[in-house]
């Protein structure tokens, strides 16, 4: 006797399709979710899902646009909002991979689709490996950088051990001008340092540790304690009232002192000199973490 191959009440002679086991749809889920952490989509390729794929490829980069255009990270609100919205992203990313791999919910979607959602994913691929080799990080991208201050020579405006963000790329569009708070590379080592502007090239400079004339007109101190992080410099005693002659700031040149006038290695002293444009990295925005938790999201002027 032969085996029966009549149809089924479906009419069709293909045997059921076996549910696979809760361990296989856990490997499953789980590669999905570590290919989704490779790259953002490759999970969602692998749950046959290339319309999805390339969707949430591209969230990324629009929203970093999307960030540079309307400046968020210009304000402490807006990291905020940046942080919230990057992490839920990712958040439902890596989500939607595992789960739907857990459940098989995989829907091919029709060969003309695929192919170029395929041919779209690839290319956002590659964008991002360009990017890499051409060291594109997001703080390029954006044009900020996140510093950890580790002097106290800009108390009471920006504190020890705060972190601030600074805006790299302000300066590409205007020059630095007097009272301009800037971060710069100094010495061979390319230490950023935090100083205010107090003279531009062509100034004329005479002064001393503890009074300084711009241009014949006294450069405002910016006040020291009772803002908590500078209580304990308020006491200290003057520095040596060294007097230096009149100097002329030279052409592309700045001269920097720091709030913290008593603690403060700056361009009143010879061995620290002038600071060169092409040193400026940027401005700073606001203080994103602070020990004093009062002062977290201050801006920085």
């Amino acid at each position: 006797m032969t085996e029966d191959s009549s149809p089924n009440l479906t009419g069709s002679t293909r045997a059921p399709k076996k549910t696979p086991g809760p361990w296989r749809r856990l490997g499953e889920a789980t590669l999905a979710l570590l290919l989704s952490l490779l790259f953002p989509g490759l999970g969602q390729i692998f749950n046959h899902q290339p319309l999805k794929a390339l969707a949430v490829a591209a969230a990324g980069p629009l929203l970093l646009l999307l960030s540079r255009t309307l400046e968020l990270l210009h304000s402490f609100p807006g990291l905020i909002t940046f942080l919230v919205l990057g992490m839920g992203l990712e958040f439902f990313v890596l989500g939607d991979a595992f789960w739907m791999a857990w459940k098989e919910k995989r829907k091919e979607s029709p060969l003309r689709h695929r192919a170029v959602t395929l041919v779209s994913f690839i290319v956002l691929i590659s964008f991002y490996v360009i990017a890499s080799f051409n060291h594109l990080s997001i703080d390029r991208i954006l044009q900020f950088g996140a510093f950890r201050l580790r002097a106290r020579s800009m108390a009471p405006t920006v504190c020890e051990d705060e972190r601030i963000i600074v805006d790299t790329g302000v300066f590409t569009k205007k020059n630095p001008q007097r009272g301009d708070i800037v971060a710069f590379l100094y010495g061979p080592e390319r230490i950023t340092y935090l100083k205010r502007i107090a003279a531009i090239g062509g100034d004329l400079v005479q002064g001393s540790d503890t009074t300084l004339y711009v241009n014949g007109k006294p450069f405002p101190r910016v006040p020291v304690g009772g803002t908590g992080c500078t209580d304990e410099f308020a006491a200290d005693s003057e520095a040596d009232n060294n007097q230096s002659g009149p100097t002329r700031v030279p052409q592309g040149m700045f001269f920097v002192v720091g709030d913290n006038w008593n603690h403060s290695w700056d361009s009143r002293y010879p061995g620290f000199g002038f600071v060169s444009r092409d040193r400026i990295r940027g401005k700073p925005l606001f203080i994103y973490w602070s020990p004093y938790h009062s002062r977290i999201g201050k801006k920085i002027e």
